[in-house]
């Protein structure tokens, strides 16, 4: 959350009024920015700058009818089973993700792409496919 905070300070600071767009939901954030995290910080400056007008905006814009609706949705996913299966699996799967990084050094998304990189260099080298296919040409 501190690079999203110096990350909207820096559009606030360069750029004050994209990042209103941005608060007002009327502009797509960048890539790198939640809008949720630009929302509170030109709701900040606004308060800072006792900008009524802006605060007022703020206040019936459809990030603040967006914010519910996640709220709502993460309050669902609080009434799951603490006991379900899905929970055990990702557990499971974190833990065998720490335990990979732990031992090689390496996130697992990375000791997947570096082990498909090492067999298809085997396979590759193990057998003459154009030799076998002039082989069995009539």
């Amino acid at each position: 959350m501190k690079e999203q905070a110096e990350k909207v300070s820096e559009l606030i600071a360069n750029d004050y009024e994209k990042a209103k767009r941005i608060a007002l939901g009327d502009e797509t954030p960048p890539a790198d920015l939640l809008p949720e995290s630009v929302f509170i910080g030109v709701e900040n400056k606004a308060l800072e700058d006792n900008d009524i007008d802006l605060i007022r905006q703020l206040a019936l814009s459809s990030r603040v009818s967006e914010a519910t609706a996640m709220g709502q949705r993460i309050r669902a996913l609080a009434e799951r089973d603490p006991d379900s299966m899905m929970r055990y699996l990702n557990d499971l799967t974190k833990s065998r993700e720490e335990a990979l990084k732990r031992k090689t050094g390496k996130s697992a998304k990375q000791a997947v792409k570096d082990e498909t990189a090492k067999i298809k260099k085997e396979v590759s080298n193990s057998y003459d496919w154009g030799a076998f296919i002039k082989s069995i040409e009539c």
